[in-house]
C-alpha cells in the first residue's frame, strides 16, 4: 500500500510547503504485481522488499544509490575475518588496477619509443643514400643496435660533418 500526504493548514485549508510530500508505503500490502518497477518508489519497495533474497542485481535495480544500497546489505552483517577478506580483496583490485594503469602507459611510452627509432633509423638510411655514404653489413648491425638517443646523436654528426666514422 503506497500513501502519499501533502502539508495542509487546518482551518483556512491552504497548502504549505508545497515542495515536502511525504510518502509512506507498507511493504507488507505493497503489491506491483508482475509489472516491471517504473518509478524511483516503485524501485525503492522492490529493493527494501527483495534486498534479503537477491542472488544477482536485477537490472531495475542497477542505479548508483541502489547498487550501493545492495552492498551495504550485502556487507551489513560481515564477521571481522570476513570484512578483513573484504578489505583486501578491495585492496587486491585497486592494486590491479594501478597495475594496469601502468602498463598501459609504459607500453604507450614504450611504443612511442619504438617508433621514434624506427623512424630515425629510415631517415638516416634515407640520409646515407642522398649523400652517397654506403650502408656496408657492419654499419647495418651498428645503426640497429643504436637506441633513440644513439640515434639522434648519430643524426646530428651526419649534419656537420657528414660522415659516420
Amino acid at each position: 500500500m503506497l500513501s502519499r500526504w501533502r502539508t495542509q493548514e487546518q482551518h483556512s485549508g491552504t497548502r504549505g510547503l508545497a515542495q515536502l510530500q511525504l510518502v509512506f508505503l507498507e511493504l507488507p500490502k505493497y503489491d506491483d504485481g508482475a509489472r516491471e518497477s517504473r518509478t524511483l518508489v516503485e524501485k525503492w519497495a522492490y529493493f527494501f522488499r527483495e534486498a534479503g533474497n537477491l542472488t544477482t542485481i536485477p537490472e531495475a535495480l542497477a542505479h548508483p544509490p541502489m547498487l550501493q544500497a545492495l552492498e551495504a546489505t550485502r556487507t551489513a552483517r560481515f564477521t571481522t575475518t570476513e570484512w578483513d577478506a573484504y578489505i583486501a580483496a578491495g585492496m587486491a583490485i585497486q592494486d590491479a588496477r594501478g597495475a594496469l594503469s601502468l602498463a598501459y602507459k609504459q607500453g604507450i611510452e614504450q611504443g612511442i619509443e619504438q617508433g621514434d627509432g624506427s623512424g630515425l633509423r629510415l631517415g638516416i638510411e634515407a640520409l646515407f643514400e642522398a649523400l652517397g655514404i654506403e650502408l656496408t653489413g657492419d654499419r647495418q648491425r651498428e645503426l640497429q643496435a643504436l637506441d633513440t638517443a644513439g640515434l639522434k646523436a648519430l643524426l646530428a654528426r651526419l649534419r656537420t660533418d657528414r660522415h659516420w666514422p
